[in-house]
């Protein structure tokens, strides 16, 4: 009798199987087999990025591999490339083999990408594996806002905040100024839309949706500071926004964002087009955080409700639409596609007089808005503090 055990994921070592035999007659034999695991050969194989990605600059991606033979694989080392593999530098020397890594791409543009990735086992035994094809790295600009008492980073991508500047130190929604409380997690500019009755668009508020069409431009404009860039959506060709951000200079705890949404789809009339502008604002930790909006002035907002101190109010007003207001907790955000844009179709001010405290994001989001090719409408909105 030849059996046959399948060792790949166990350790090297000894081991039992154990062997259960049935004869016709009622019978069985219950018996120990043992079972030596000797070396096998580890592989490793990149799976994201191998080639063709389009990444922006300090956005977090997952780096993802697979491999054999995975319970010897003892350590995880992680590359990157700027010359198309040509030379390398660590991303991290030794991470846990469960297949994905967050890396916050770093600030080196180009299109001749690559990451390698190399395990090894306790005997020393290696294996390497590199992307199969080059990825591109965006070039994202960034200001530094100083209004008031509020300091925050300005990016020509469609999104800012802690999720994307903390590695770099950048304040991401800092109030006061000089007193290190952040309260700006994430930022995103929202559309959602459908292209045919199979085909739902929208953009996910922790994904890397734009890619930068032009760099941006600062002007002087004596009261305030203007900040002018373009953005594409990077998975179809049927979107351009146009951003200009205005940063006062003598008042306000404010920075005014407006969004002006191009239909460049060509002869396909975008009718059922939704936008927003959503916000995951933290103050203190975020436990214990409640979401407010204030309807008279269009104002969505993030407290504490605990007793200790922390007293900010960031917020995100819409100035130049009546707003629908949502707001969810960490866990529940609308995935990308049909529960995004249902969530944003739905007209109904979500109510929050039972809400329990929590971790919270608000979305101001837009009614429908129609748009035939070339056509544009814009979206203010105001990010605060106070």
């Amino acid at each position: 009798i030849t059996i046959t055990v399948d060792a790949s994921n166990l350790p090297l070592g000894d081991h039992t199987a154990s062997l259960l035999i049935h004869d016709f007659a009622g019978g069985s034999l219950l018996a120990a087999v043992p079972v030596n695991v000797l070396y096998s050969e580890i592989s490793v194989t990149v799976l994201e990025p191998n080639g063709g990605e389009k990444w922006n600059e300090d956005a977090p991606h997952e780096i993802k591999w697979t491999t054999t033979d995975s319970a010897n694989v003892k350590n995880v080392k992680i590359e990157h490339s700027t010359d198309n593999g040509s030379s390398y530098t660590t991303i991290t020397d030794s991470t846990e083999n469960n297949g994905q890594f967050e890396w916050f791409v770093s600030r080196n543009p180009g299109s001749n990408h690559k990451v390698r990735i190399t395990v090894s086992d306790e005997s020393g035994n290696t294996a390497s594996d590199e992307s199969d094809a080059v990825f591109t790295v965006h070039d994202v600009d960034t200001y530094i806002a100083e209004a008031g008492e509020l300091r925050m980073t300005i990016r020509n991508d469609g999104w800012t905040g802690y999720r994307t500047n903390l590695s770099w130190g950048e304040p991401h929604m800092e109030f006061p100024a000089g007193s290190d409380h952040h309260h700006l997690y994430n930022s995103k500019l929202m559309i959602a839309y459908t292209r045919s009755a199979s085909d739902t668009v929208s953009t996910y508020v922790y994904d890397d949706d734009y890619a930068p069409a032009s760099s941006m431009t600062v002007q002087d404009k004596g009261s305030h500071v203007q900040l002018t860039s373009t953005y594409t959506y990077k998975w179809n060709s049927d979107i351009k926004v146009h951003q200009r951000v205005l940063v006062p200079k003598s008042s306000g705890d404010f920075v005014i964002y407006v969004y002006t949404i191009e239909n460049t789809f060509g002869v396909q009339t975008i009718s059922d087009l939704y936008v927003g502008c959503f916000n995951d604002f933290d103050v203190n930790g975020w436990a214990s955080n409640m979401a407010g909006f204030d309807s008279s002035n269009n104002l969505a907002y993030i407290y504490d409700n605990a007793d200790d101190g922390f007293t900010s109010y960031p917020g995100v007003a819409m100035l130049n639409k009546t707003p629908v207001f949502h707001r969810w907790t960490s866990g529940t955000d609308p995935l990308k596609g049909g529960p995004m844009y249902l969530r944003m179709a739905d007209g109904t001010n979500d109510v929050t007089s039972d809400d329990q405290a929590g971790d919270y994001r608000v979305m101001l989001s837009t009614a429908k808005i129609s748009l035939a090719p070339g056509e544009k409408d814009s979206l203010v909105v105001a990010l605060l503090a106070g």
